[in-house]
Formats: structure tokens, C-alpha cells, sequence
């Protein structure tokens, strides 16, 4: 299922636009301004949009509104995906996000209710290339918001299949093949592993970690339909020694390890672009936020992704990670 504000470096964008909507500089009073995050991603089962509002009044604070649900929730709206194409229009459903499991991040804003707008993938006809289109209607007479995307096609990770040794000794290697519409790209690994506990030696708990290897690649190969890139796998290492901690008490073995290359669309590009011109000693003294939102500010745009798992270490990288100079202590048997 699709978790808003969650996706390996481009899922981070929604905690951005989340945390500067929050200093929305609205001088029209009473005006209304939405704010939208969507990615479509036809791998998930299910879709969700945020959709919530801002209003200014220039005589109250604006904290006093983001805490009362009434006031960052439009309560009469409809929401839908249009395919542009064919005019086929898939209405979605407003649903609590903390009981689809998907609690709010604590922050100035109300937790309870956690609106989303969601429609199960099986019920929308998806078709890389084509463009969808969001359609809000607020309702009460607010002018209806609509935005545009085109939907991006699926990556795919090759020289690796599921159930493969993989080294992390010396570089480690990924070659893709590009995504239709997609020029922006995340590589990350998946390190799974179980440990017991001082109290309980002999049941082990499944852990896992996320090394977020590469985030905002571009294709810059001769062959644009392919991409490359090389990771030393000594990070890798440093990365399972921060997160895991060492203790002499604590027993771990390792399980499987998944590789994931996530691809963003244009409008994800466009988000990284501006950031990009924004920062350093020659950016823009106020930071340029990046939306596709008409009247309003967020994203929506469609991101898609490609796994290879269960991949095993060769006995070498095994080896490494149970008596290498970063992992040794970490007590892998």
C-alpha cells in the first residue's frame, strides 16, 4: 500500500512540503489555498492523496487554526483521477489515515482525524505514458482544483535476480534499465537481519535497515535507456555499523538483503532542479518551493520502483560482516 511521506529520498519531498506549509506566507484574507500531495505508484496496492487546505486570517495566528481539524480539512470535497485520454473518471474515498495504519508525523498539526483520499490500484486503469489528472472539488462553493501528470513506467534492475549472492566488498555494481518519463532515480539496500536479546537468548527478533545508497541519480550514460552506478560497499559497512549498536551481550545473523531503484517523475525533477538552484552561497536568499498544485502548493506527480530480494552475501562479504573492521563487533555469527 501507498504510505504518504514515505518513499526512500523522493518520499522525503512530502515531509517538505508538509513542513513548509506550515509557514505559508498567504497575505489574502480568507483566500483559499490547497494543498495536495500525491505520487502515483501502480506498484502499490492501494492509492492515497493528502488533500487539506490553508486559510489566512490577518488577525489571528495561523497555530490557531492547524490544530482544529474544521479548519485544515475541507469536509464537502470530492476527489477523483480522470485519465486525461478517455475522460474514464475513478472517484476515491475519504478515509482515516491513522486506521489504515498510516499515523500522521507528530507536529503542529492535527492528529486526529488523519484524512487521506484512497482508491484501491485493481480499480484504476493505469497505463505508463498516460497523463491523470487529479480533480478536487472542495465543495461550499470553492473553485475546483485540478492538477496534471504524466504516469511514468517501471524500472528494471538488471545483472541481479531474486535469491542471488551479492558482494559488499570492494564496489557494488547496479545496472537499470530507465523508466518511460522518468529521468530522476533512488538506489537503496535493504539489510535484513534477526538478533535475540540479553534476556531472551534464544529468540531472535527480525530487524531490518535501509541505506539510502544514491538519491536524485540522473541517466548520464551514452545509452540513456540504461543506467550504472557504483557503491563502495565499505559505506555500506560504515552505515550498518551507525545503525546498529554494539553490544556483547547481543547474538545477530544475518537473513537477506534487498536491492530497490526507485523512479520519480517530471515533476519530481523539476522539485530537485529548484531546490538545487536555491542552495550555496549564489541561491536565492528565500527558497523557491517547487508545486504543480494550481493556486496552491504540493506535488503530485507518480513514482515507481523495481526490488530484487532475498539476496544472500557471497562467503567473502559474510565473512567481512562477522569479523570486518566496522561490522566485527556487531557479534554476526
Amino acid at each position: 500500500m501507498k504510505i504518504i511521506g514515505v518513499l526512500i529520498g523522493f518520499l522525503g519531498i512530502a515531509f517538505a512540503f508538509s513542513a513548509c506549509s506550515n509557514e505559508l506566507d498567504l497575505t489574502a484574507p480568507w483566500k483559499d489555498v490547497p494543498i495536495v500531495y500525491g505520487m502515483l505508484s501502480p506498484g502499490d496496492s492501494a492509492q492515497y492523496i493528502r488533500v487539506e487546505k490553508a486559510f489566512i486570517d490577518p488577525k489571528k495566528n495561523a497555530l490557531t487554526f492547524t490544530g482544529n481539524p474544521d479548519s485544515i480539512y475541507y469536509q464537502n470535497a470530492d476527489v477523483s483521477l480522470v485519465l486525461v485520454s478517455t475522460g474514464q473518471t475513478f472517484p476515491l474515498h475519504r478515509v482515516d489515515g491513522n486506521l489504515e495504519g498510516y499515523p500522521r508525523n507528530p507536529g503542529i498539526w492535527a492528529q486526529a482525524p488523519n484524512y487521506l483520499y484512497k482508491i484501491k490500484t485493481s480499480e484504476i486503469n493505469f497505463i505508463p505514458g498516460q497523463e491523470y489528472q487529479l480533480v478536487i472539488h472542495k465543495g461550499d462553493g470553492l473553485p475546483t482544483t485540478k492538477a496534471t501528470t504524466k504516469l511514468i513506467g517501471k524500472p528494471e534492475i538488471l545483472q541481479l535476480k531474486d535469491g542471488d549472492a551479492i558482494s559488499i566488498n570492494g564496489n557494488i555494481s547496479l545496472v537499470w534499465a530507465t523508466s518511460t518519463g522518468a529521468d530522476l532515480y533512488d538506489a537503496s539496500f535493504v539489510f535484513n537481519y534477526e538478533e535475540n536479546t540479553e534476556n531472551a537468548p534464544d529468540t531472535f527478533t527480525p530487524k531490518s535497515i535501509t541505506w539510502k545508497a544514491a538519491v536524485g541519480l540522473r541517466p548520464k550514460n551514452s545509452n540513456p535507456q540504461y543506467k550504472t552506478k557504483s557503491f563502495k560497499g565499505s559505506n555500506f559497512m560504515k552505515y550498518i555499523k551507525l545503525k546498529i549498536p554494539q553490544n556483547d551481550h547481543i547474538k545477530r545473523h544475518f537473513l537477506s538483503m534487498e536491492v530497490i531503484i526507485t523512479a520519480g517523475g517530471e515533476e519530481i525533477s523539476r522539485y530537485y532542479d529548484v531546490k538545487a538552484a536555491n542552495q550555496g552561497i549564489t541561491g536565492s536568499e528565500v527558497l523557491i518551493n517547487y508545486s504543480n498544485i494550481p493556486d496552491g502548493y504540493g506535488i503530485f506527480s507518480s513514482l515507481s520502483k523495481d526490488i530484487v530480494a532475498d539476496l544472500h552475501l557471497t562467503h567473502k562479504s559474510l565473512d567481512s560482516l562477522k569479523t570486518g573492521q566496522y561490522t566485527g563487533k556487531l557479534n554476526f555469527e
